[in-house]
């Protein structure tokens, strides 16, 4: 009796695909580096789930290929603090399969701000003993992330700067939510000790380098601080986060070398501030400092009050200048930057548009900013109208962006621009010269994005008054 196997059917969707095709797609799908946003002093690191679970052939394929495991997440606040206890977790497990392959370790918070500090100091100690076990991973970690809840709890800079122990580190981010200065225990627990190796520090291969205020305080206050510092060679990003006057062994005039670091690296282009707060009344570095302001491509600041801006601004020169959730108390001058992007509006705005009216950059952004509504645009108008600049408001902008701003009306924004004036002093020969009005007045580009309100056909005409092209991508 012979024996009749039917014809086996052929794979369809995804069981078609090779191997190598379902390698390269779980590369892209479970990359961390690609998808994570935010600045250079926060990551948001994505929780992505293992897609080995899927199925045991995506099991199989991660398994075999190492480069699927060279990204490791390990939360601080839900870990363990026993090298078994991380030998048999999911990051240690993808230590081992990453084998001897360069490895992004990202030491994170799933909770990113609990409701008080860690006075218990457990997040410190989960936070050693991943360290510990990653001290025979040193040489090929390429990217260490650390974003912890207390300043306490993140190591010493000058140990992971030493480049005999991590060759190939190029990103580096000690980051906290607060300072706990003045909750440690001088006997126990500070202040936080830099260990500096004798000898001549080599090259720091790291590009992008982000420090707490505590931990940057203690390392310029050692006597071979320009050693270390000036290691960063390769540096481009140079990222600090809540440094302010109650940081343990803040000194303003560690503040001023501070400055002459930043004008020692050659390859410097981004720096930026989350959370500083300088003392009252601030003191702006002497002639004797670098020359000062000094010019940076992009400077980022972050929660930061009026006179503390001020206290940086006149130090860094932009031309790209980006403020966040910062917090105009007083009128403030701002620098002549190209670009000025306006991120989250802080309720205390009362002085931002008297700020604003007298900024005539090329490209303006105002983004994610509930506060950008109808009053602010008129408070913006008559600011301007007050001021005693004779020109045009916003007669240099080429560039007009604003996305996620539900509150503002697209009407009131259009009236604006439409009716920017002449100065007071305008001659029909600077007309001609400024090549007319119509043409010097008029917008390069106009962008109203994501949750901001939607532009009527009713609009368009205004918008072709004022524009010379108009993109809107508004969301539901």
């Amino acid at each position: 009796m012979s024996i009749i196997i039917p014809p086996r059917r052929p794979a369809r969707g995804i069981q078609s695909l090779s191997p190598a095709v379902l390698a390269y797609i779980l590369d892209d799908a479970s990359s961390i580096e690609s998808d994570c946003g935010g600045t250079a002093s926060f990551i948001e690191v994505p929780m992505l789930p293992y897609l080995g679970r899927v199925c045991r052939p995506w099991h199989n394929i991660i398994e075999q290929h190492p480069a699927l495991s060279t990204s490791i997440v390990a939360y601080i606040d839900q870990s363990h603090d026993t090298p078994e206890s991380i030998q048999a977790s999911p990051a240690g497990t993808r230590l081992r399969r990453s084998r001897n392959l360069p490895i992004s370790i990202y030491l994170v918070r799933k909770v990113r701000c609990p409701p008080a500090l860690d006075i218990e100091r457990r997040e410190r100690s989960v936070v050693r003993a991943f360290l510990a076990a990653l001290t025979i991973h040193a040489p090929r970690i390429k990217s260490l992330v650390i974003q912890a809840d207390s300043a306490s709890t993140l190591p010493a800079v000058s140990i992971l700067l030493d480049h005999r122990q991590f060759p190939q580190l190029r990103r580096l981010v000690l980051r906290c939510n607060g300072d706990d200065s003045m909750l440690m225990h001088p006997k126990r627990d500070g202040p936080r000790p830099q260990y500096i190796f004798d000898g001549i520090y080599p090259p720091s291969s790291v590009t992008v380098l982000c420090v707490d205020g505590m931990n940057l305080m203690s390392l310029l206050h050692h006597e071979r601080a320009d050693e270390v510092l000036g290691s960063l060679v390769n540096v481009t990003t140079f990222a600090i986060n809540n440094l302010t006057w109650r940081v343990d062994r803040f000194a303003e005039h560690i503040i001023w070398k501070l400055f002459d670091v930043f004008a020692s690296l050659s390859h410097l282009n981004r720096i930026e501030f989350d959370y500083f707060d300088m003392p009252e009344p601030t003191v702006v570095p002497p002639p004797c400092q670098p020359v000062l302001p000094l010019p940076i491509q992009k400077l980022c600041i972050e929660r930061t009050n009026t006179s503390s801006l001020k206290y940086i601004l006149d130090c860094i020169s932009p031309d790209d200048l980006v403020l966040d959730n910062c917090f105009f108390t007083s009128p403030l001058k701002l620098p002549d930057c190209a670009r000025l992007t306006i991120v989250r509006m802080a309720p205390s705005y009362s002085n931002l548009p008297a700020s604003l009216s007298v900024w005539n950059g090329l490209y303006l952004e105002i983004r994610s900013s509930t506060q950008f509504d109808d009053d602010f645009i008129r408070e913006l108008e008559r600011e301007h109208g007050e001021s005693t600049y004779n020109r045009i408001l916003f007669s240099n902008l080429r560039h007009l962006r604003i996305s996620d701003c539900p509150k503002f009306s697209p009407k009131a924004l259009l009236d604006l621009f439409e009716k920017r004036d002449l100065p007071k002093n305008a001659t029909f020969f600077s007309i001609i010269q400024g090549g007319g009005l119509a043409v010097a007045n008029m917008l390069e580009r106009l962008e109203i994005l994501g949750t901001s309100p939607k532009l009527g056909a009713a609009l368009m005409e205004q918008v072709l008054k004022i524009a010379r092209r108009g993109v809107w991508q508004t969301e539901p």
